[in-house]
Formats: C-alpha cells, structure tokens, sequence
C-alpha cells in the first residue's frame, strides 16, 4: 500500500505543469552621458572621483543619472577642459553602461564614468555614440 501511494504521488508531481513563463517585452531606453565644457551637465573632478549627470530617457520619461568613476582617479587633472566625449559601452551582465572621455593633450589619462541601471541585466545595444547609446532591455522575463 505504501509503495502504491508513493507512485501515484510521484506521478502527480509528474505530471503538474511548471510554471508558466512569459517571454519578455523589450523596452527601449537612451542613456546621455555627462558632457565636457560649455554642456549644462559635464563632468567634474572631485579629487578622488570623477562624476557628472547624465540623462535617461524610457517610456517618454527623461531622468537625470549620476555616473561616477569606478576607481581612484589620482593621475587626472583638476580642470578637465580639455576632454571630450571618447566612447561608450554596455555590460549586459552587469547593467552598466560607461562613458569614456579622452583629452587632447596625449599625456592626460583616458577618463571613465559608469551608471549601473536598475533591473538592466540582459539588453542588447541598438545604436551608441560618443556620447550616448540607445538599449533594449527585456522586462518581465521569469527568473
């Protein structure tokens, strides 16, 4: 009788569905870097981290984010007027989208600032520029 109660157990485990998971919405969102000069959001040494506003715009809604320097910055100059916007990039492991400025005097350092979004695991990049990139993030995927 155990052995028969235990089968009949097992086999409705068997045979009850999973979870049902839903395949994800991608939403597009554009993140702005902070600029250089003569911007209203630029970038600033703060002596041991650089750090500006930038803009994320998603769902017709336009937020300011802060980016700031991962890592001590101790070679930078204190007037960062000579950097432009360089590059950027997306750690869709992570979230993180950098932003690289590069100075047109050659012995001043190549300088970065990162912004991690919320839940931004998993995009992909549709389009980038120096001084931004467009994503599409997936939402309402089942973990």
């Amino acid at each position: 009788m155990k052995n028969y109660l235990a089968t009949m157990l097992l086999s409705a485990v068997a045979v009850t569905p999973g979870p049902v998971v839903a395949n994800p919405i991608n939403v597009s969102t554009f993140l702005a870097c902070p600029g250089t000069n003569f911007s209203n959001n630029v970038i600033t040494n703060f002596g041991s981290y650089i750090a500006g506003y930038g803009e994320q715009s998603f769902l017709s809604t336009t937020i300011p984010i802060y980016f700031k320097s991962e890592h001590c910055i101790g070679d930078a100059p204190r007037s960062l007027i000579n950097y432009t916007n360089f590059s950027t990039s997306y750690d869709s492991v992570t979230g993180t989208v950098t932003c690289s400025y590069q100075s047109s005097i050659v012995s001043e350092p190549l300088l970065t600032v990162a912004y991690t979004i919320t839940n931004g695991k998993g995009g992909i990049i549709t389009s980038q520029a120096p001084n931004g990139i467009s994503l599409l993030i997936p939402i309402g995927s089942a973990a």
